[in-house]
């Protein structure tokens, strides 16, 4: 009997560490599967494909981030849907197509970015406005945070707009430091403390890329004295690391954002990512190149045959940052 029991005892202990050993190998794959730096390697060897016009390695490329990752860039899924729809696969077209309308593209965007697709007035075009109906924008992850971080872009832009009456830069220097600087520091600190408690507040939580950035990107530019001194942006830099690898912050918002940095405490003479700069000189190629891949962006090279390719197909590769078309990067 007392055998038994022994048996029954180390049994149950046998099952609950092995159940134990399941769940955890289960979490650490689950961690290894959201790491975004395979997820923005993956998108640079997409983008070889793409350069190839290998269509169906490009969408199997696609295929595998929609099966390994919880969260798609919702640039990835509009590349996606027209790289189905050049390689004629209907049921990847209309599932690509569909998670990016619930991720917030709207046909009113599409009629503008996909405008000189040959097809676009024809089938192409018919079969997008079709789905983009039958599928309305999915509900943020955080929604109240959404509203707050759209409050605080709306004050960011308000004050921005003083700097249009200024026509020196001595006069945008002392009003960027003098009326900017308070309320910039305020909403920097609000951002700070969003991603300790939830995160970077872009297109994965809140469905938005714009607003967070742009109000970092602003509180970076107020100066070069000020940014010099500046101790605020120094305590979100490596937050903002950690959130490009959980995926919370695309490539292009820390470029943006860090670019911006480099750029105005350097006097501009630190081309960094050469986003603001659009050029590069030939020396310091390697190094941009560099900073480029170690985030997720394509080189410099690949990024301007992109340009070419998606010109000479009437493809949209959503290149650019928020407002306006991407413009090629000057190899000097």
């Amino acid at each position: 009997m007392k055998i038994g029991n022994s048996f029954m005892h180390s049994k149950r202990i046998f099952l609950s560490t092995t159940f134990l050993l399941l769940v955890l190998l289960l979490v650490l794959g689950q961690i290894q599967a959201q790491d975004y730096g395979r997820y923005h390697a993956k998108n640079r060897e997409i983008e070889g494909y793409l350069l190839e016009e290998n269509w169906e390695k490009a969408f199997e490329g696609y295929r595998w981030l929609d099966e390994n990752f919880e969260f798609i860039f919702p640039r990835d899924l509009r590349i996606a849907s027209q790289v189905a729809w050049e390689q004629k696969d209907t049921l990847g077209f209309q599932y690509f197509s569909q998670k990016a309308f619930q991720t917030g593209w709207k046909w009113k965007h599409v009629k503008k970015q996909l405008d000189d697709h040959p097809e676009f007035k024809d089938d192409f075009g018919n079969a997008l406005r079709k789905i983009s109906k039958s599928n309305p924008i999915a509900e943020v992850k955080f929604p109240e945070v959404r509203k707050q971080v759209k409050k605080l872009f709306a004050q960011d832009q308000w004050q921005a707009l003083g700097a249009l009456f200024t026509f020196s830069s001595e006069k945008q220097d002392r009003y960027a430091e003098r009326k900017f600087a308070p309320k910039a520091i305020e909403r920097t600190a609000s951002i700070k403390k969003i991603i300790s408690e939830v995160g970077f507040p872009g297109e994965q939580l809140i469905g938005n890329r714009t607003w967070a950035a742009t109000i970092l990107s602003h509180y970076n530019s107020i100066s070069e004295e000020f940014v010099k001194k500046d101790t605020t942006y120094q305590g979100i830099r490596d937050q903002l690391w950690e959130e490009l690898e959980k995926g919370t912050i695309s490539p292009i918002e820390f470029a943006l954002i860090e670019n911006w940095y480099q750029s105005v405490s350097s006097a501009r003479t630190v081309a960094s990512f050469a986003i603001l700069e659009e050029e590069v000189s030939q020396e310091n190629l390697s190094s941009v190149n560099g900073a480029r891949q170690n985030i997720g962006l394509p080189r410099v090279e690949n990024y301007n045959k992109l340009l070419d390719l998606q010109k000479r197909k009437g493809m949209n590769f959503f290149l650019g940052t928020y407002f306006g078309k991407a413009n090629p990067i000057a190899i000097r």
